[in-house]
């Protein structure tokens, strides 16, 4: 082992725009940041061993030169949730979730588990436009300039992390530029953003950085551990860094392949604001395979106010069965709608593999959805669109009832009248009907 060195574990963060509301949204100034372990006391020293590093293994030498080889699994298109601690706040976890369809649709949410729309921050990417939510104005904001470039750069670094070695087109892997034992490999996807991931000296990937045009790390997302869902491995502590400073430590709860939302999921079509859309179209999607329990309102909850607020407690009793090593719940339900358009059930929607029986399995298919303002709008018109639609899709019939799922993309409850509700009617084929 090498010498030790003593470093002051305090520090600022420069104006960084969004990452400064990030920081106040967990109720912590741009100086509540750390340079030691998570958890640590950013005040006092920490002692940090220097050690000599180990030769390469036989992995290692055998990628050097070469691109990283791919998965094999078709993962474009996912949700990953997380829970997300920071440094200066670590008795008020946030949930983060981020949407992926291909390398140019993308959104990403951090809030609060209880959903105050106050704490609620949204970047998302639709093609070459990318934009930010203001659940203060209720709209959605196209950006430019050097705020583009940040939330691009920061949708890009986390779907480059979550997929390694896929969804990127990573160039030959090189020697470490640290000089330790590993691997370095470099992409370029955006015309504004350039990647390095770095691997250890196992080949197992240690951090995802965004550079600048020196080269130097801007922001990273550094592995802890991995774990497996499905047929590959996933990241699953990580913590953000920027500038070098600890931000927040965040745990994978759960990856769900086969995410499918139409485009104004990721950014509204026209104007931002006004009433509702009637002249939105019914799409015919593709549902991913999932586990659901069903939850039954009692008749005098089937309004929304009262909808909701079951909800809140279900998805709350969820979260407390899921700290105790049980199955962990999309804090976003959905609820099944009678053919008036109110609420009869709450769906809640496992993330990752099943691991409890009362969630009963839906197998991927295909369904008829519709983007319209609000639950509280919501009326047999818009129940009656989906029918038509799903009545016109050669080779399938109805499945079930309808259902919706807020969005958030109009601020609390659509009541701005945005696109925040997805309505979707499944189907299933037709056997042996003329």
């Amino acid at each position: 082992m090498g010498s030790t060195k003593t470093t002051t574990g305090t520090g600022s963060v420069p104006c960084l725009g969004w990452m400064g509301a990030l920081l106040l949204a967990a109720g912590c100034g741009p100086n509540d940041v750390e340079k030691g372990p998570v958890g640590t006391d950013p005040a006092a020293p920490t002692t940090q061993a220097v050690e000599t590093p180990p030769p390469a293994s036989r992995t290692v030498a055998a990628l050097l030169g070469q691109p990283p080889p791919p998965t094999g699994v078709d993962a474009a298109n996912l949700r990953a949730t997380s829970r997300v601690l920071y440094v200066a706040a670590p008795d008020q976890p946030h949930q983060l979730t981020a949407t992926f369809m291909g390398h140019d649709r993308a959104r990403v949410e951090l809030r609060l588990p209880t959903g105050e729309t106050g704490e609620r921050l949204v970047e998302t990417r639709l093609v070459d436009r990318v934009g930010r939510f203001d659940y203060g104005q209720k709209l959605w904001n196209e950006l430019d300039g050097q705020e583009r470039t940040g939330a691009l750069r920061r949708l890009v670094l986390r779907r480059a992390t979550l997929l390694f070695p896929d969804g990127v087109a990573w160039e030959p892997a090189t020697a470490r530029a640290d000089g330790r034992a590993g691997l370095d490999y470099r992409a370029q996807p955006e015309p504004d953003v350039v990647l390095r991931a770095t691997l250890d000296a196992e080949a197992g990937l240690e951090r995802v950085a965004v550079l600048d045009a020196k080269g130097e790390e801007q922001e990273a997302l550094v592995v802890r551990t991995t774990t497996t869902i499905g047929d590959r491995l996933w990241p699953r502590d990580m913590e953000l860094e920027i500038g070098g400073l600890r931000v927040w430590q965040e745990t994978v709860l759960g990856v769900q392949l086969g995410a499918n939302f139409v485009d104004s999921y990721f950014a509204p079509e026209g104007e931002q604001r006004g009433g509702r859309n009637r002249n939105a179209q019914a799409v015919l999607v593709d549902l991913p395979r999932g586990f659901v329990l069903r939850r039954e309102l009692e008749p005098a909850e089937r309004g929304w106010t009262a909808a909701r607020a079951r909800a809140v407690v279900w998805l709350a009793e969820a979260e407390e069965r899921a700290q105790r090593g049980g199955p962990v719940v999309d804090p976003r339900p959905a609820f099944e709608l009678d053919p008036e358009g109110r609420p009869v059930a709450v769906l809640l929607r496992q993330v990752g593999a099943l691991s409890s029986p009362e969630f009963q399995e839906r197998p991927a298919g295909r369904g008829v959805s519709l983007l319209v303002g609000g639950l509280e709008t919501l009326g047999p018109a818009d129940l009656e669109r989906l029918v038509v639609a799903a009545e016109a899709a050669a080779g399938f019939r109805i499945a079930g009832p309808v259902e919706a799922r807020e969005l958030g993309l109009g601020g609390p409850g659509g009541q701005d009248g945005g696109q925040g509700v997805q309505l979707v009617l499944p189907l299933e084929p037709r056997v042996g009907e003329d």
